[in-house]
């Protein structure tokens, strides 16, 4: 079990450089930014409090700096989860969605 975990973290060091999503908190545009070391799909699946899909991205073989923004303004208020998925990497991170 520790190697598989020591092999994902050097995987996701040779694979994904940044990742950056702002504003956050935000009420209308989420701005992800990242760098990708290799080629790859990646996808953004944005998920509301109750585990449900609510959007998708998918961007098709990305590679270098990669720069994207989700319109979130039609969704209530509270607690999100976004997934960010390379071919090999997954990394998730929670998004506050504030009234207008």
């Amino acid at each position: 079990y520790f190697l598989f975990w020591i092999e994902d973290i050097l995987c996701d060091i040779q694979q994904l450089k940044n990742l950056t999503i702002a504003p956050n908190p935000t009420t209308s545009l989420l701005t992800i930014s990242l760098t990708l070391l290799t080629t790859e799909t990646i996808s953004f699946t944005l998920y509301n409090p109750l585990g449900q899909s609510i959007k998708q991205e998918v961007i098709k073989e990305a590679n270098g700096n990669i720069k994207t923004e989700i319109n979130v303004s039609q969704f209530p208020e509270g607690l999100y989860f976004l997934n960010v998925k390379g071919q090999d990497w997954v990394r998730n991170k929670k998004i506050i969605i504030n009234g207008q």
